[in-house]
């Protein structure tokens, strides 16, 4: 979020130099404060993060924009605010009108913090994205937000990273996703939701219909937590990203989940970043993307698959259609799998991003993959970061080779949609003349029935 600018600086300058004692900067801030007062319409974002406010800090601001009719973003985050604070803004939300981002990330406001912002979110219709995360809010305080969601209207995107929720913690927002009907991306993130945490969610999945994101990274739930969630993506066709990084998932959890993919219809983007797959976690998500027809994004980073993991992939690669982006960052897959992916992307027409760092495909691998761009004609990036900084291989021809494809592949790609986008609006274009003509043909008809 960008600092608001003025004629002598930003509110974010302004304010750090005036509690510091310069007068110019007091003068400068007062003059903000001036303009927030008058609600001038040219100010509608601040970006506060790490000003040492404090409560005191938070009850100022809170005065000011009370009746504010024009700042619709405030981040607030590292600024000391407490309960107190919390309190504060709470007391803000409760009135404020127009207000619909707000960030209080790493505030120390723990239970009472959450509780006092539950109240405002009872009442409250116009926040649609609140920021939490590492704020201690505990049980007491999820379950007080918890409760609020089950009635609040307009909270489209909440992040609780790192709030110590505990399963019990998940129960409670499990509560209320089954009733909930706008919240549309959650952020658990480092919570240490285990398997128990994850299965109460799961269980909101079931029946939860407009959810879609959920970041679940961190959490610990291992391989029976994946398959509580597997079991709701077989009925949930509304989540879109599921987000399961560093979960110790492992082979088994990811047999789990293939089983699931196999049979769901929603799901864009998965994950599974360091989860322990190995090269059978490798072999069974291969066969999920050979019938899948809906994940266009996966991440496999820091997995250990090796090259008889990438070769297993390249194999599902050969036959699907929609796979967009595919992240193999990190899994030692050495010039061998290299050369597995390679002889896939020669019928692959589909991929368009392949990430291949830290994979020691050295000077082979990276000519395998340069011979199958000379016929491949839809991958617009390919990414060996750590070749590409190789003394010996840095300024090759390979490098300067597979650069060339993926920019004319990139400027083909962006042609081909520019006269995509043409073709409706010329066909858009075409249906409103036809909806005039007839409506114009209707209008004489009824004139001509009155006539005669």
């Amino acid at each position: 979020m960008p600092d608001i600018s003025t004629a002598s600086g930003t509110w974010d300058n302004a304010y750090k130099n005036a509690v510091s004692g310069s007068s110019d900067s007091a003068d400068e801030l007062e003059s903000l404060l001036r303009r927030l007062r008058a609600n001038d319409p040219t100010i509608t974002e601040l970006d506060l993060e790490g000003n040492g406010l404090g409560a005191e800090g938070a009850a100022q601001l809170a005065e000011v924009l009370r009746d504010s009719s024009a700042i619709i973003s405030l981040n607030l985050g590292w600024n000391g605010l407490g309960d107190k604070g919390a309190e504060q803004i709470s007391g803000l939300l409760r009135v404020n009108t127009v207000l619909k981002v707000l960030a209080l990330g790493n505030n120390d406001l723990g239970d009472e913090g959450g509780k006092h912002l539950a109240g405002a979110l009872h009442v409250n219709t116009i926040l649609t994205k609140l920021d939490l995360y590492d704020n201690a809010l505990g049980d007491e305080g999820t379950e007080q937000l918890s409760r609020a969601l089950r009635v609040n209207n307009a909270l489209e995107h909440l992040d609780l990273y790192g709030n110590f929720l505990g399963a019990e913690g998940a129960a409670h927002l499990a509560g209320a996703l089954r009733i909930n009907n706008v919240l549309k991306q959650l952020d658990l993130a480092v919570n240490g939701l285990g398997a128990e945490g994850a299965a109460n969610l799961a269980g909101a999945l079931r029946v939860n219909t407009v959810l879609t994101r959920l970041n679940l990274t961190r959490n610990r739930i291992g391989v029976e937590g994946a398959a509580h969630l597997a079991g709701a993506l077989r009925v949930n066709n509304a989540l879109k990203q599921l987000d399961l990084e560093s979960n110790g998932i492992g082979a088994e959890g990811a047999a789990h989940l293939v089983g699931a993919l196999r049979v769901n219809k929603g799901l864009t983007k998965m994950d599974l970043e360091q989860n322990d797959l190995g090269a059978k976690g490798a072999t069974h998500l291969a066969g999920a993307l050979r019938v899948n027809v809906e994940i266009k994004e996966m991440v496999l980073r820091c997995n250990g698959i090796g090259a008889e993991g990438a070769a297993n992939l390249a194999g599902a690669l050969r036959v699907n259609t929609v796979l967009k982006k595919l992240d193999l960052r990190y899994n030692s897959i050495g010039a061998e799998g290299a050369a597995h992916l390679a002889g896939a992307l020669l019928v692959n027409n589909a991929l368009e991003h392949l990430d291949l760092e830290g994979n020691g495909l050295g000077a082979e691998g990276a000519a395998h993959l340069s011979g199958a761009l000379r016929v491949n004609t839809t991958l617009t990036q390919l990414d060996l970061g750590d070749l590409r900084e190789s003394e010996v291989l840095g300024e090759s021809e390979i490098f300067r080779e597979i650069e060339e494809v993926c920019d004319a592949n990139r400027a083909r790609r962006d042609e081909e949609r520019a006269g995509d986008e043409e073709d409706e609006e010329d066909d858009e274009n075409e249906k409103e003349e036809n909806q005039a003509m007839n409506a114009w043909h209707g209008f004489k008809v009824k004139e001509v029935g009155k006539r005669t």
